[in-house]
């Protein structure tokens, strides 16, 4: 019973954090402007804009292409990170016209990443969805994301300066699970102040 309620929640939690990341993306990734139209004109601009993916011209000039994604994560190996980017795939075969995502390996090389992250960059990606090998060395990545104007959305380990993150609260998880063990536990008679 319980591993099946564990398969569910780590389901559920994939479903939710993809969804979140193509929303971020697909409403994050139209460059900025220059000009000085205002808020209230760059609003304007934004609302008669077309969308991506439907044969007209984007606010940055892309007729028709999908938004280019660079998903940078620490390791191919971590198996949290393969089932998101799993269903990141399905999302994308889904909306091809929308969306198209790179998938990078740092294998758990922080100076690897930061090069994927610049690289990405000059290739035009439009957001970058990292999962960081070290969140301490991650001012590079931020530092190279904000120079080119480009979106960055942190994964399951939040970062400084980041545009987004998308991942758990550790101290929140930590709780919950505490609280979920203490339980299991006192109903065994296993724990008596728990």
């Amino acid at each position: 019973m319980l591993k099946g309620r564990i398969v569910l929640g780590k389901m559920v939690c994939v479903l939710l954090t993809v969804t979140m990341m193509a929303g971020c993306v697909l409403t994050g990734c139209g460059s900025a402007q220059s000009g000085s139209s205002g808020a209230a004109g760059k609003e304007a601009e934004a609302a008669n804009a077309p969308a991506a993916g439907n044969g007209e011209e984007n606010q940055d000039g892309t007729a028709g292409k999908p938004a280019e994604v660079s998903v940078i994560i620490e390791t191919f190996d971590n198996t949290f990170a393969s089932f998101v980017m799993n269903a990141m795939k399905k999302y994308e075969e889904e909306n091809k016209d929308k969306i198209h995502i790179t998938y990078l390996d740092s294998k758990q090389d922080a100076n690897t990443q930061i090069s994927q992250v610049e690289n990405q960059i000059l290739n035009g990606t439009q957001a970058i969805i990292c999962l960081a090998v070290d969140a301490k060395q991650s001012e590079p990545i931020v530092k190279a994301c904000k120079e080119a104007g480009v979106p960055l959305i942190a994964f399951n380990r939040v970062f400084e300066n980041c545009d987004s993150f998308v991942g758990a609260d550790g101290a929140v998880a930590g709780s919950l699970l505490a609280r979920f063990t203490g339980e299991k536990n006192r109903r065994k008679g296993q724990c008596g102040d728990c």
